[in-house]
């Protein structure tokens, strides 16, 4: 195809409310570029809010030099986990997500940052419960999480970009 028939292809899309993230497959988070596939919620710029306290927080309890351990719960695009092991290179990243799409999007991101202190796992946090026992014996851990919050009457109501692309069980708490 074109590139003009693609660009049609894009505006159609668009009018049809699929979100842009969605379309041209990638979304800024702090000023950084990320994949995103559909079926992975797009990150909200709420979520870098998110990670800016976790870093303050990280800083004021453990110094400018921490030796913790990291672990987020619910991947999704993986932007949290990544932003931290830029900031925090030194340190190790575990992340957790069911969802095989958001794994495959977060590896892609992992790929694209060239992050190599971040493992990821397609499995509940609470089903790996002896990965996060042993995690816990070595050092003093911090938990970063953004999970679903949202209720299920206010669900119904989301905008329909949202509520008809977005992946229900990344919202809806």
């Amino acid at each position: 195809t074109s590139l003009i028939d693609n660009y049609f292809d894009c505006i159609q899309k668009r009018c049809k409310g699929i979100p842009l993230a969605y379309i041209i497959e990638e979304t800024q988070f702090r000023n950084n570029t990320y994949h995103v596939k559909k079926g992975v919620l797009i990150p909200r710029p709420e979520t870098e809010l998110l990670v800016d306290k976790t870093i303050a927080y990280i800083h004021k309890k453990f110094g400018d030099t921490p030796d913790i351990t990291i672990l987020e719960l619910g991947l999704g695009t993986g932007v949290i986990s990544i932003e931290l092991a830029k900031i925090f290179p030194t340190l190790s990243l575990y992340g957790w997500d069911i969802c095989k799409n958001a794994i495959i999007n977060t590896t892609l991101n992992i790929q694209k940052h060239a992050i190599t202190n971040l493992e990821v796992y397609h499995n509940s946090f609470f089903n790996d419960l002896v990965r996060i026992a042993y995690l816990l014996t070595q050092k003093p851990c911090v938990v970063v999480s953004n999970p679903p919050y949202i209720d299920s009457n206010t669900y119904l109501t989301l905008d329909p970009s949202v509520l008809h692309y977005e992946p229900k069980q990344a919202l809806d708490g």
